[in-house]
């Protein structure tokens, strides 16, 4: 290759270079926007504190169990409270089950029961806490939610009570929670 060619392609490369860069600061330099806030970082820290009492939950989670009793209106005039303490509701610790229900606004009084703690799309074994009653009319429980190693929290919590009949079918209802860090 000849030097003056080379030379003259040289130039023209490094000049289409150029020209690419000054036309991208040109066209970035009207495209480009001011920040919204002055430091997103701090902003996004109080955004997050106003929203912290509303924890989002996860797909399919019905009850906030951190914040009392969940409660589910079941066939007829049958309604169902579970009740898991201490609060907030964490893997790997001790815990409280208390189950109420009522028909017709009167408590029903239950000899026993049962839950079936389960996580939803993973099989962690089986998990069960047997229910006796109490003098108050409720069930209660003790048992353990285990901690999953993938880090998951959301738990179902399937109540099952006698029908009061031995030929009713059990009453049942799930609860959907998701367990604190």
């Amino acid at each position: 290759m000849r030097t003056g060619t080379f030379i003259a392609v040289a130039a023209v490369a490094t000049l289409g270079a150029v020209g690419a860069v000054v036309a991208n600061f040109v066209v970035g330099g009207r495209l480009f926007e001011e920040t919204v806030v002055k430091d997103p970082y701090e902003a996004g820290l109080r955004y997050q504190k106003l929203r912290e009492p509303e924890r989002k939950r996860a797909p399919g989670v019905d009850c906030d169990i951190d914040r009392g009793p969940c409660e589910k209106q079941g066939p007829g005039d049958l309604r169902l409270a579970l009740e898991i303490g201490p609060r907030p509701v964490k893997a790997m610790v001790d815990l409280q089950f208390t189950v109420r229900a009522w028909r017709g606004g009167r408590p029903l009084a239950g000899q026993a029961g049962e839950i079936s703690l389960q996580m939803p799309g993973m099989y962690m074994g089986e998990n069960r806490v047997k229910l006796a009653a109490q003098a108050d009319g409720s069930l209660q429980g003790k048992g353990l939610l285990v901690r999953c190693p993938t880090g998951r929290r959301v738990w179902a919590a399937e109540v099952a009570l006698p029908g009061g009949d031995p030929a009713a079918a059990p009453l049942k209802d799930t609860f959907t929670f998701e367990l604190a860090e």
